[in-house]
């Protein structure tokens, strides 16, 4: 954590930012600029001391005296009279007075000087103080900045009068004190000049108008110019004005060049000793008349500069080496072998234990109550069952879906103006509503996006209805939907085109009746808009006239109030600057800091008036209302508009914004919104948060800096017009309405849906193919034959593109295609084609509600051929349970027969019914085929196609929309069994693709609309019932010996179940099912049967275990457990369950044992912890509860026992293998250990053990980097992979703060001539191994510490004595 810095310290750097100009500089304008200014002062004086000590030579005695003079005068940024006076009188020859004008961005430096011609004279030079914040930005470097920018010298006599120093006083403290508008920079703000106090200013008033008078007096001259780079910056965030460099160092730079240039008291030996830094370089090749000056001063300052030097390294060193020693990393001798082996496990001894000998721990969750079994599985399902979710979510806008159709059709439009005000606010509630129900739910969902398309529009037009009568002005307006914005929606039912049909009427009724055809009620704020147009003609515009004369009166009030505030802040200025004439400062430097004193107790009248005088301002007065008449109504409306009609505007709005536009690009953001306008909320009747209002594209003068003008000033510059520009704008998308010329559309929802990995996908971004469009030529089609997809038919590709052309031969065309073998229909994009075709409403006609697409199935005999060819594909696919896309293609015709073409309908049944056998057969086939899968890719992709087909078979069940049809007992089977099936599969809906998902939610709509009728067939036909459902537990073995006796149907808010009880006999317990009717949830005895449940799937120890393979689940026979795979690993019989403290629990039944899965947390995490990570990253631990032994396994080899693995004897505590004993992780001599390869290898990493064998040493494994290392004769680490031992001394003479590098010297192997052993000798080769990771550096006193991380590889460099250099392979990884 940083250092709090004192004040002292925060000064000293804002000092450097002004004397250094470093590249992060503060945002804001320094406040303490004054006392930052004496400090420079002061600093520049302490410079000339050291620089010229001890001498008393005119030319420093003069810059010094004039620097205090400086000092004095320019006395906390401001001028008095009094201390100039007393500069002018004590002018001399040697000295100059350096004047500050702050408030007029000018400096002056005035001195005496002697002319030939003119005798004595003084001399004002004048410059400007502070470039322009433009010039600075625009440098791309330095300013050149020329000294002085303007010379007048006047006559000594003129210049002692006593009345000019007067009056020249008196100018230069007024003009340091007060800001004269004019001069300063300006702004265009609510449609006047607005003072801009961020900028600097125009010197003039002292570079041009003091000049000029004083030129009158005496004379312009023209001195040398002095040329100098000067870098200044504007630093701006977030404050009230930028930071700029202090005038004050940008003078001194420039005085001290000219003093020693000007100043005749200034000898050559003070100009060398001014450029000391330099004179090394130049002393060789300067003139012979200056070599003597350049010796003599270097002779006498190089003792000083040499102690100086000598100490400064004599400090540097003490403190590096002290650094050295305190990061080298220490070495320590260690023993061959240990005995002590005892495992401490601290972390995980007590969990272990209670698992062995616990029998409360032992203890599991009990089942909840039979009773209770629905209810705890939909409270449990809302978070880890998603598909229960997802279908509660369509369950749920079906039913909405259906309520508001019936309510539209039950109340009529209101005859009385109040009645439809109150209708237009519930209809606005109801939109608003049902849109934030449905979110995203159909989105990339064309044919549920256009139900719920008809059925806003649908609300619209009953809410148009209503608001027409109550506002008349409405019916000349356009309603902004195009007559045509219905014809791309996809309808599957006859009566929602009976629907879309009087919808179309409606706009077509409005569109005719309008006056101002081009103009909707969400233009831009202008003369007719229809704002201005219900404030003048409106019934009810007396309440928005009252109003606006309300305003303008307070408005004229407060003009009033503000005039005469100015007038009274004007005189108490105007007293202060009176006083502040007459007034003298009290206040004397003192200190070598800046710092100030006061010469007795009380305080300065004077200083205090100057801050009076500077802190007089006014706020500005701002007229509440636009000065455009239109926006000033369109101001009035929206605070007075009746509520109906705001609720209308929002809600037509949002249709069109969030449903007719498509990807509209967001505006400029507003500067204020009008109901956030401080000056009219009082006045507003209501407080609707509409996302559509009115706001603002440019500041109101109350919310910026200009609200305060400092004095004195004008009435003109208080009292200022409003600042708004007013439009109408879009909170919720971030637009603004009258910029769109986006023509409303509905096209983007419905568009062809393509996949992306088909050779059509290419259509996907063709013109041609929006929903909205003719489709292409014939002529385009035949041209388009080069740009056929390779490996497509180019007879496909062009039969493609002719069914998607024109709108009439649309069907005629399809009938065709489906008698031909152009088109493969058992593709994706051709399913995607046919539905988009046979579902789009297309133009409607005048004599039918169809419209021109569907005429054609007036036709019966186009119908009767149509169903011939439908009839016969299906016998082609019957079979193939693969073909899910023809099947798909097909139901889709059928289903639009049957609905549209009431000769053949009977016909249509019957084919609907023979694809619901077919699609019947192939759901047994294909969960018959999963189930006896011996691989997870063939289970996956059997269960993908029995999805497929049992959506496509309770699709077939449509037909019982339309008419009251019962259900026979072999359409119900189909459909409890198909149902069933989709639950069995399991799928997350969030995991299927868009296709499957679309088909899945119009699937689970039917069905909630089918309840009562599927609920009543149930109750006619228990006996189906309790056949279908029994079939799927456990292959139906449980219903073979035993009787349901009892079938319940559960009330509210479980009445989508059904509970069947079964009688226990001599070979079965008493069994309780549950049957979801619409989802096809089963549970037996509480837990579903079949896929594993998600939440025991996805749980972290299922996952490290089995991955994402498809498991196969029923109850487990063992005590406590919850489920039994059906799957067998290597004899392991697995079994799940949870304890009580919902911690899911493994066990497997092997052979005559019972292994429990030990999690690996409890052994610790990070740097503490019981086993090394070598025993338990990627490995599994089974604990034998009869022996209480642990094996620990490699995870590639969890279900396979071998003796060579480590275990853990949790008794005797002790971990080994048939040869190695591992040393406690916790003991001393693994800390021992560990200390040598700190920060170069994580302590969890490194593995210490002690082989079994007679003379065997101590071992270190660091496996990561297939490092091994025993103990030698010498105590020291050595590793036989690098043939080195870890050098006890590791200060490698480099690399200093490297912490993560370990030194090591290379040993060579001897044996002994008398006993044979063999031993190593030490070399003087010496080597560094370093980390290959990531670097991490941080500051350490006077160096840093560098810390690389260990990735599991690392880098050898070999140290190079006699080239001082490190040696290492072109990869250092390559040793």
């Amino acid at each position: 954590m940083a250092a709090i810095r004192s004040s002292e310290s925060r000064f000293l750097e804002d000092v450097f930012n002004h004397v250094a100009l470093p590249p992060r500089l503060p945002g804001r304008q320094d406040v303490n600029i004054p006392t930052i200014e004496r400090n420079l002062v002061d600093r520049f004086l302490e410079a000339t001391s050291k620089l010229f000590p001890g001498t008393s030579d005119n030319g420093v005695s003069s810059l010094r005296s004039s620097l205090e003079t400086a000092r004095r005068v320019n006395l906390n940024g401001r001028l008095t009279k009094a201390s100039l006076i007393t500069a002018f009188s004590s002018l001399n020859y040697t000295d100059f007075v350096l004047i500050h004008v702050g408030q007029q961005n000018a400096a002056l430096i005035i001195r005496r000087e002697k002319s030939s011609t003119h005798g004595d004279e003084v001399l004002f030079e004048s410059f400007e103080a502070s470039p322009m914040s433009e010039n600075v930005l625009a440098a791309k470097g330095a300013l050149q900045w020329y000294f002085p920018g303007n010379a007048v010298a006047i006559p000594l006599s003129d210049f002692d009068n006593p009345r000019f120093q007067e009056e020249l006083a008196l100018f230069l403290e007024k003009a340091s004190t007060e800001s004269i508008k004019q001069f300063a920079a300006h702004i265009v703000k609510a449609v006047s000049l607005t003072y801009e106090s961020r900028d600097t200013v125009d010197p003039t008033v002292v570079t041009s108008m003091l000049m000029t008078i004083l030129e009158v007096i005496g004379r312009r001259v023209f001195p040398t110019l002095l040329r100098k780079n000067v870098g200044d910056d504007v630093s701006w965030n977030n404050g009230a004005a930028p930071w700029r460099r202090c005038p004050f160092w940008l003078w001194l730079g420039a005085i001290k060049v000219q003093a020693f240039d000007v100043l005749p008291a200034f000898s050559a030996s003070h100009r060398l000793r001014s450029r000391h830094p330099f004179l090394e370089n130049e002393k060789d090749t300067v003139a012979i008349s200056l070599a003597v000056e350049y010796e003599q001063l270097l002779s006498r300052s190089r003792p000083v500069l040499a102690q100086s030097v000598s100490s400064a390294t004599e400090q540097i060193r003490a403190t590096w080496e002290a650094m050295k020693k305190a990061i080298q990393r220490p070495v320590f001798l260690l023993p061959q072998r240990v005995n002590d082996f005892f495992l401490q496990l601290r972390f995980s001894r007590e969990y272990l234990e209670q698992v062995l000998n616990s029998a409360q721990f032992h203890s599991l969750a009990r089942s909840n109550y039979i009773q209770s079994l629905p209810q705890a599985y939909r409270h449990a399902a809302r978070s880890t069952k998603p598909s229960t979710v997802f279908a509660n979510r369509y369950f749920f806008l079906s039913d909405e879906e259906i309520e508001i159709e019936q309510e539209l059709i039950k109340i009529p439009t209101p005859l009385l103006a109040s009645d439809c005000k109150q209708k237009c606010l519930d209809i606005s509630k109801t939109i608003e509503n049902y849109l934030n129900q449905v979110g995203a739910s159909y989105d990339f969902n064309p044919e549920q996006k256009s139900v719920m398309l008809l059925t806003v529009m649908e609300l619209w037009v009953a809410m148009d209805s209503s608001a027409i009568k109550a506002f008349g002005v409405l019916k000349d307006y356009n309603v902004g939907f195009p007559v045509n914005i219905l014809d791309v929606l996809q309808i599957s039912r006859q009566k929602d085109m009976h629907r879309l049909q009087k919808i179309r009427t409606h706009i077509q009724m409005r569109e005719k009746a309008c006056k101002y055809p081009k103009l909707t009620i969400f233009r831009n704020v202008q003369k007719g808009c229809f704002a201005e147009r219900y404030y003048e003609e409106s019934t009810e515009n007396h309440a928005l006239h009252e109003l606006h004369e309300l305003i303008e009166d307070d408005a004229e009030r407060s003009r009033k109030e503000k005039e005469q505030e100015l007038q009274t802040k004007s005189l108490e200025y105007e007293e202060i600057a009176r006083e502040l004439i007459v007034a003298k400062c009290t206040r004397v430097v003192n200190g070598s800091r800046g710092m100030t004193s006061h010469d007795d107790d009380d305080v300065c009248r004077h200083c205090q008036l100057l801050f009076w005088k500077s802190n007089c301002t006014i706020r500005v007065h701002e007229h509440p209302l636009p000065a455009d008449l239109a926006q000033a109504k369109a101001t009035i409306f929206e605070l007075a508009c009746p509520e109906s009609l705001l609720a209308y505007r929002e809600a037509t709005w949002r249709i069109l914004d969030t449903l007719g536009l498509s990807d509209p690009l967001p505006g400029d953001n507003p500067r204020i919104l009008l109901r956030n306008y401080k000056r009219l909320v009082p006045y507003a009747t209501r407080r609707r948060l509409d996302s559509f209002c009115l706001a603002s594209t440019s500041k109101s003068l109350k919310i910026t800096h200009y609200t305060v003008v400092p004095l004195p000033t004008s009435l003109e510059a208080v009292c200022k017009p409003n600042g708004l520009h007013l439009n109408y704008f879009d909170i919720r998308l971030e637009l603004w309405p009258g910029q769109l010329y986006q023509k409303p559309s509905f096209a983007h929802h419905c568009r062809i849906q393509i996949p992306s990995t088909s050779p059509f996908a290419m259509f996907n971004s063709s013109s041609s193919f929006d929903a909205d469009s003719m489709g292409p030529s014939s002529y385009d089609i035949v041209a388009s034959q080069t740009k056929c997809p390779p490996g497509t038919n180019v007879h496909e590709f062009i039969a493609f593109q002719t069914l998607f052309a024109g709108k009439a031969r649309r069907w005629p065309q399809l009938l065709v295609e489906l008698g031909s073998s152009n088109i493969n229909f058992s593709t994706d994009a051709a399913t995607s084609l046919v539905h988009f075709l046979a579902l789009q409403a297309g133009p409607g006609q005048a004599d039918n509600d169809i419209g021109v697409i569907y005429a054609v199935f007036e036709d019966t005999r186009f119908c009767e051929k149509l169903m011939s060819q439908l009839d016969q594909r299906l016998e082609a696919i019957s079979t193939n349970w693969r073909d899910t896309n023809s099947m798909e293609s097909l139901i889709t015709i059928g289903l639009r027969v049957f609905e549209l073409c009431n000769r053949v309908t009977e016909k249509a049944i019957i084919f609907l019914e023979k694809a619901r056998k077919i699609t019947n057969n192939w759901v047994a086939t294909l969960r018959s085929e999963a189930q006896q899968a011996t691989d997870a890719d063939t289970a996956l992709r059997c269960s993908k196609y029995a999805l497929s087909a049992a959506l496509l078979c309770r699709r077939t069940f449509a037909i019982y929309l339309e008419e009251d049809r019962d259900l026979d007992p072999a359409a119900l089977q189909c459909f409890i069994q198909s149902s069933v099936t989709l639950q069995v599969i399991g799928e997350n809906p969030n995991n299927l693709t868009q296709t499957v998902k679309n088909s899945l939610v119009r699937d689970l709509k039917m069905a909630s609309q089918l309840k009562q009728i599927i609920l009543l067939a149930i109750q006619s036909n228990e006996v189906t019932l309790v056949a279908s459902v029994t079939g799927f537990w456990h292959g139906g073995k449980g219903s073979l010996s035993s009787e349901a006796v009892c079938v319940e149907y559960l009330s509210k808010p479980d009445d989508r179940w059904i509970q069947i009880e079964f009688v226990a006999n001599s070979h079965v317990q008493k069994q309780v099912i549950h049957f979801n009717f619409l989802e096809g949830h089963l549970l037996v005895m509480g837990k579903p049967v079949g896929k594993l449940p998600a939440e025991w799937a996805k749980s972290k120890v299922v996952q490290f275990l089995f991955g994402s393979q498809n498991l196969l689940a029923f109850p487990s026979h063992l005590t406590g457990m919850s489920y039994m795979l059906a799957v067998t690993m290597n004899g392991h019989q697995i079994h799940l369950g949870r304890r009580k403290d919902d911690d899911f629990i493994v066990k497997a039944c092997f052979f005559d044992s019972i292994l429990e899965l030990i999690p690996t947390s409890i052994f610790g995490t990070g740097d503490e912890f019981d086993l090394p990570a070598d025993l338990f990253h990627e490995c599994v631990h089974w604990l034998d509860l009869k022996t209480g032994i642990i094996e620990i396994r490699p995870h590639r080899s969890l279900w396979i026992s071998k003796a060579g693995n480590w275990r853990l004897h949790i008794r005797s505590g002790q971990a080994t293998t048939p040869k190695l004993t591992l040393v406690d992780p916790h003991s001393t001599a693994f800390k021992l250990v560990a200390a040598k390869f700190y920060f170069f290898e994580w302590k969890r990493f490194i593995t210490v053990y002690q082989p079994k064998s007679i003379g065997s040493r101590l071992t270190v494994q660091l496996r990561r980097l297939e490092l091994l290392f025993f103990v030698n004769q010498r105590g020291l680490l050595e590793c036989s992979q690098l043939r080195a031992e870890i050098d006890p001394d590791q200060d490698a003479g480099t690399w200093y703060g490297l912490r993560s590098k370990l030194v090591l010297r290379d040993v060579a192997k001897k044996r002994d001539p008398f006993t044979g052993h063999v031993f190593s000798v030490p070399l003087r080769q010496r080597s560094i191994i370093v980390p290959m990771g990531d670097v991490k550096t941080e500051i350490s006193g006077p160096h840093v510490i560098v810390t690389v991380l260990n990735n599991a590889d690392y880098g050898k460099y070999v140290i190079n004595d006699v080239l001082g250099r490190l040696d290492c392979a072109a990869e250092p990884r390559l040793l």
